[in-house]
C-alpha cells in the first residue's frame, strides 16, 4: 500500500520496536512485560523553504540590505515551527510505501493548501523578528514522520509508548511508569554491589546519612536514591547487612 504523501522512510521493523520498548519497560523494573499491540501513526508535517529579507535607508530610499533563506518545519497541529532535526532530513530517503502487513494510522493535517501557506509565512517571520511582508515561503510540501504506538501490558495495567520508526529511541520515555523496587530486591542489589570492597566505606557513610536524615551532598547511587523512599526499617536492616559483611570478611 502506498502514501500519497511522502514519508520518512522507516528504518526501525515492528520486531526492532517490540524489543525497544520491552528493554525500555525492564529498565525501570517492569519484568513481565507483554507487547499487545503495535501500529504505525503517520503524523503531518509541512517542510518548506522560505527567503526573507532586510532594508536600510539610503539617500531618502528603501534598498535591500541582507538576503537569508533556509529551511524549516511546520507542525500543522500545533501551528510551531520544528527546528530540530531539519537539516538531518535527506527528500532522497523518503518513501510512499507502507510496510506490508503493518497496522497504520494516517492522521490529516489540520491546516491545508493556503492556510498551511500563511502559517508557515507567519511563524518564520516571528521567528526571524522581521515583518511578514518580507517573508516569502517557497514550496511548502506536506510530508509524514512516522511513529510506532506500542501498547504494552505490566502487571494488571496496559500503557502506551511511542517510538521513532524513522529512528531509534523511546520519544516519551521520562512518562514511562517506573515500578518500585522490593525489600528484597534492594537487599539484593545492594549485596551484588558490595563484592565491590570499594562500595562498603561509601554505602555505609550514606546509609548512615540516610538513617538520621542527613544530606551530605555527594552524589550517591540510584540505589540510594530509590532507598530514600523506603521506610527506616529497610535502610538499618541494609546498614546492619553491610557492617557484618565489614567485619566478618577478610
Amino acid at each position: 500500500m502506498y502514501l500519497g504523501n511522502p514519508s520518512l522512510a522507516i528504518s526501525v521493523d515492528a520486531e526492532a520496536a517490540r524489543e525497544l520498548a520491552e528493554t525500555a519497560l525492564k529498565k525501570r523494573n517492569w519484568k513481565d512485560v507483554s507487547i499487545n499491540s503495535l501500529k504505525i501513526i503517520y503524523t503531518p508535517y509541512y517542510l518548506f523553504d522560505y527567503v526573507s529579507y532586510s532594508e536600510k535607508e539610503q539617500k531618502g530610499e528603501e534598498i535591500v540590505s541582507g538576503v537569508e533563506k533556509g529551511r524549516l518545519i511546520l507542525n500543522p497541529e500545533t501551528a510551531e515551527l520544528v527546528e530540530e532535526g531539519v537539516s538531518a532530513i535527506n527528500e532522497n530517503e523518503f518513501s510512499n510505501e507502507i510496510p506490508d502487513g503493518t497496522e497504520f494510522e494516517l492522521r490529516k493535517p489540520s491546516l491545508g493548501g493556503k492556510s498551511a501557506e500563511k502559517v508557515c509565512q507567519l511563524k518564520t517571520a516571528e521567528k526571524l523578528a522581521r515583518p511578514a511582508g518580507k517573508v516569502i515561503v517557497e514550496n511548502a510540501r506536506l510530508f509524514y514522520i512516522p511513529v510506532w504506538e506500542v501498547k504494552a501490558q505490566i502487571e494488571e495495567k496496559e500503557i502506551v509508548l511511542h517510538l521513532g520508526a524513522a529512528s531509534h529511541g523511546v520519544l516519551d520515555e521520562e512518562k514511562l511508569p517506573e515500578k518500585e523496587k522490593t525489600s528484597s530486591e534492594l537487599v539484593n542489589e545492594a549485596l551484588r554491589e558490595l563484592k565491590d570492597p570499594k562500595a562498603w566505606v561509601r554505602y555505609s557513610r550514606e546509609l548512615l546519612g540516610l538513617a538520621v536524615k542527613r544530606r551530605r551532598g555527594r552524589n550517591s547511587s540510584a540505589l540510594l536514591d530509590s532507598f530514600r523512599e523506603k521506610p527506616l526499617w529497610i535502610i538499618t536492616a541494609v546498614l546492619i547487612i553491610i557492617l557484618i559483611i565489614v567485619v566478618l570478611l577478610p
